[in-house]
């Protein structure tokens, strides 16, 4: 059995940082397992509901991590759920979290966050507030002063939030593998990460004007001109290290528009320039560079195509995706957007595949205007009447429930959601399984990524209580994309849970084969491998690329998957073989 040990920089520093962070005394509850049911490929697990007691308040959601809190009289609880299990993180006052009396952070949703492992929030020490952050093994304390430190958000490892040492004073304030530095002072609004990179508005010395500044942990610098006042999610970033917003000139005799990209932190490029009015503009959504935005004519007689889609990737390439009465809602996913099939009414969603040119209605069962969201691997809408419908790897499958979903997040390739109106309402998660194989052959868990910050070696760690080897490469990033949501624990606390195995192949992303046989499988969603008996059938099934899917693995590797009947077809292959 062979790790899989790279040594990943990433993995690496954020080790790093979590050393430097001084460990509090707070208890931690005990873990539950919540209720789950499956919805093939989906595991759905019902994470909390409302009741005479207690009310959900918020949800965020990154990778298989989800955070929420809960209100119960004067009382404000934090729970986080990982994939396997429910746990308490805190217990504390309402009033830790209040407004600033400015509008610019809702007092719930402004004051935690939760990406790449971590979870950031608010709490007073008694004395004042400070951030504290969970990281699967421990909550520590993150700020430690005299003062108040509030709205904090994280990405990458690392975590930012503001502080207010004096009545007069402001600060941006940043901790990871450096420390903890102030990044910039009073008027700093606006921040959000994009992977690793800080963006945020500030005005310069002897200037009255805001620009948008990044800190990406090496520099601090001005990329772009910006809004001179605090507006929600001013930035639309991709997670990749880019961010994109929009610039109003907002001159007395006249308005301009202009969409910003900023990419990894270099000087923003100027996408779009329009006039305010008769143009009114909707950044929707950004991936790699590129972006979705509406573009709305005011004066435009003809009403059924008063606005345009569009997606822009530079100020000279700007491709009109559709013209229709009314914005609506666009999405980025993996190979392709999602949108409705028409902005005005309850009706179905579709995914545009970019890379196959082709489109896909992804359920023909209506979907509330705009209640829907993409990214990563999935898209799911709000299904008019009650449950969802999804859409990964091709295949579309409906969750089904009696209660409309209120609330929709997709994170990648994770969903969750809130059925009912509040005093009534349900938190779900939505996750895809690992195949991995068990002493009694294959299974199929959820879970998370764990590490020890001994060891680069990265582990499964799945329902059943166990962890599991990736033998190679190839069967983590059949699953992951990066290293950044790996937990990062105590040996100890990584010893205490028992190795189950070893991690497969996701089903049908690769074909296997071993280098003295020219036969080629493919791996079912049942963990089962397929003799394809002709090109035809491969590439029936995965295309006239089919060949670049093959990996060649030995003979043992491939014995961990149990034989099943061989695929003529693709008629045999869609009809339940695999």
């Amino acid at each position: 059995m062979h790790k899989f040990s790279s040594t990943i920089a990433k993995i690496t520093a954020v080790a790093t940082l979590l050393s430097l962070f001084v460990t509090v005394s707070p208890a931690l509850a005990a873990e539950t397992s919540p209720v789950s049911l499956t919805y093939d490929p989906w595991e759905v697990a019902v994470l909390s509901r409302d009741s005479v007691d207690s009310q959900i308040e918020a949800y965020k959601v990154d990778k298989n991590l989800v955070a929420w809190t809960e209100l119960s009289g004067n009382t404000r609880k934090l729970y986080v759920f990982d994939g396997v299990q429910t746990r308490l993180l805190a217990a504390f006052d309402k009033a830790d979290w209040k407004d600033d009396g400015n509008g610019f952070y809702d007092a719930v949703k402004g004051n935690f966050d939760v990406a790449d492992g971590l979870v950031v929030w608010t709490m007073s020490d008694g004395h004042d507030r400070e951030i504290y952050s969970f990281d699967g093994d421990s909550v520590k304390k993150v700020s430690d002063n005299s003062y108040d430190d509030r709205h904090p958000i994280t990405s990458a490892g690392r975590i930012a939030w503001t502080s207010q040492p004096s009545a007069n004073a402001y600060n941006l304030m940043v901790k990871d593998q450096k420390g903890v530095r102030r990044v910039d002072t009073w008027p700093a609004t606006n921040y959000a990460f994009s992977d690793s990179n800080l963006f945020w508005l500030n005005t310069r010395p002897n200037e009255n004007w805001m620009h948008v500044l990044v800190n990406t942990g090496a520099f601090t610098g001005v990329v772009g001109q910006g809004d001179d006042r605090p507006l929600t999610e001013y930035f639309t970033v991709d997670g990749k290290g880019n961010a994109a917003w929009e610039y109003s000139t907002k001159n007395w005799s006249y308005d301009k528009r202009i969409t910003y990209v900023s990419m990894n932190g270099l000087p923003a490029i100027e996408m779009l320039q329009r006039d305010v009015p008769p143009k009114v503009t909707r950044l929707e959504d950004m991936d790699n560079g590129k972006v979705l935005m509406n573009v709305t004519d005011l004066l435009l007689t003809d009403l059924a195509h008063k606005s345009t889609l569009l997606e822009l990737t530079n100020y000279y390439n700007q491709k009109a995706i559709y013209s229709k009465e009314s914005a609506s809602k666009a999405r980025y996913m993996d190979g392709g957007y999602v949108t409705m099939r028409e902005p005005n009414a309850i009706t179905p969603i579709v995914f545009h595949s970019t890379e196959r040119s082709f489109e896909d209605v992804i359920s023909f069962e209506p979907v509330i205007l705009d209640r829907f969201d993409a990214d990563g691997s999935a898209a799911a809408g709000a299904r008019y009447g009650g449950g969802l419908v999804t859409y990964t790897a091709g295949q579309s499958v409906v969750i089904p429930s009696t209660v409309e979903t209120s609330d929709l997040t997709v994170k990648n390739g994770n969903i969750a959601w809130i059925e009912g109106v509040a005093g009534n309402q349900t938190l779900k998660f939505a996750a895809t399984k690992v195949v991995v194989k068990t002493a009694v052959g294959p299974a199929r868990y959820t879970g998370h990524l764990v590490k020890s910050p001994t060891s680069p070696a990265v582990y499964f760690a799945a329902q059943d209580g166990k962890r599991y080897v990736f033998t190679g490469q190839g069967q983590f990033y059949s699953y992951f994309n990066d290293f950044a949501s790996v937990q990062v624990v105590s040996a100890a606390k990584l010893a205490s849970i028992p190795v189950g195995g070893d991690v497969l192949y996701q089903p049908e992303t690769k074909l296997l084969k071993i280098a003295l046989s020219p036969k080629v499988y493919s791996i079912s969603k049942d963990g089962s491998a397929h003799w394809i008996q002709s090109e035809e059938a491969a590439q029936s099934v995965y295309g006239v690329n089919w060949k670049q899917k093959i990996v060649t693995v030995d003979e043992t590797e491939l014995a961990d998957y149990p034989t099943g009947g061989p695929i003529m077809s693709s008629l045999a292959y869609y009809s339940g073989l695999n």
